[in-house]
């Protein structure tokens, strides 16, 4: 007779040495996923660590770059890198900042919150301020010529003795503003709305003014000379001592039939004038006959 074990014995001897060796057959497997659990859990814990320490490092950076701005002894290359600096950080808070003489010429300002500022006599040569929100922000004696303004909002911003000149300002809001005495020549103002604007001694030689609203606007001894008037509206604004020299100042809406009459026998074109304008100005000016009288035609267009 063999001494083997019976065949049943055998079957359940297997079945427990399977039983007891699979524990340690997966202890590898389970080790592994704890490491992997323990490394995922621990990279969470270090990356909100380190998002919350950049987070420290910024404030203390747009803390310390408002400080220089706000300091009398910082030096006007400080507080331009400071400013630009807080622009990066989309810093809305100017009214205390010291920004007066920056040299921001090109700088790159599209979009950016610089409302109630201070810019005064800063050089903003060719700035992009292309849709910057710019309400109530002073712009007294600056270098803007050749800025873009693009559909800024220019809300009673004061642009006294400013440098306009080539500057884009295209759909610009300027409800309210001041351009007391800027220089504005060849500036480009079209489709801006300019209601209740102070334009007071402002020299807009050669500006493009078409479908601009003026209404209501001071306009005295300000110069349009030259200047594109297509469709501009001119409702209510005082053009008291105002220049029109060579200007199509014929095709603006809203002027009273006495201020036509006074432009039309102060402010012909002359042969320097464009010749499109020339052209223009005695179609216009061509008598009708209305009602058996003769009539200007351009009397009826304000």
């Amino acid at each position: 007779m063999s001494n083997e074990p019976p065949l049943t014995e055998r079957v359940a001897a297997l079945e427990r040495a399977i039983v007891t060796g699979l524990p340690n057959r997966q202890s590898p497997w389970l080790l592994l996923l704890v490491v992997i659990a323990l490394l995922a859990v621990f990279t969470a814990i270090n990356t909100q660590m380190i998002r919350d320490h950049s987070r420290r490092l910024l404030d203390q950076g747009r803390e310390h770059q408002f400080w220089i701005i706000c300091h009398e002894g910082s030096t006007a290359s400080e507080r331009t890198t400071a400013f630009l600096d807080l622009i990066g950080y989309g810093n809305t808070e100017w009214k205390s900042a010291k920004l007066v003489g920056l040299d921001l010429a090109g700088a790159d300002l599209a979009g950016a919150d610089i409302r109630n500022a201070r810019l005064n006599e800063s050089n903003l040569f060719q700035v992009d301020f292309n849709g910057a929100q710019l309400t109530r922000t002073l712009f007294h004696t600056c270098n803007m010529a050749g800025a873009f303004l693009r559909k800024a909002d220019l809300v009673e911003a004061d642009l006294l003795l400013a440098d306009l000149t080539d500057a884009d300002l295209r759909e610009a809001v300027c409800r309210g503003a001041s351009f007391e005495q800027a220089i504005a020549h060849k500036a480009t103002f079209v489709l801006a709305d300019m209601t209740d604007a102070h334009l007071l001694m402002t020299d807009l030689t050669e500006a493009n003014l078409t479908g601009a609203n003026l209404s209501g606007a001071n306009l005295q001894a300000a110069k349009f000379n030259r200047a594109n008037l297509s469709l501009t509206r001119l409702n209510e604004a005082d053009v008291t001592d105002a220049e029109f020299t060579d200007s199509n100042w014929w095709r603006a809406r809203g002027l009273s039939p006495v201020t036509i009459d006074r432009l039309r026998d102060k402010y012909p074109p002359s042969e320097n004038a464009d010749p499109d304008f020339v052209t223009d100005y005695e179609l216009w000016n061509q008598p009708q006959p209305v009602g058996g009288n003769s009539s200007p035609a351009g009397r009826r267009e304000n």
